[in-house]
């Protein structure tokens, strides 16, 4: 009889150290949750205010647009002058 309860206190132990464990990892996880929940908070807030700040129309992209390069700069070789480069510049 006494063997079973000491066996028994032990198992009651063991039981005792994997719920702190385990309550351990939960307050941990908790806390890196609520961590990122302000950080995600915080970035929607700044998002808003850019996108309050913003003063072009609804509709249009921001900035200008670039030219297509291959309207602007034109290439072409040849192999009897030796890699003559001759560029037309259209703007």
């Amino acid at each position: 009889m006494d063997r079973q309860s000491k066996t028994q206190q032990e198992i009651n132990k063991k039981v005792m150290e994997l719920k702190q464990h385990v309550d351990g990892g939960y307050t941990y996880l908790h806390t890196k949750f609520e961590t990122l929940n302000s950080q995600f908070k915080s970035l929607d807030n700044r998002i808003a205010q850019v996108a309050s700040s913003s003063q072009r129309a609804p509709g249009t992209l921001p900035g200008k647009c670039e030219a297509n390069p291959k309207e602007i700069c034109n290439v072409s070789f040849y192999e009897d002058e030796g890699c003559e480069e001759i560029m037309e510049r259209s703007l």
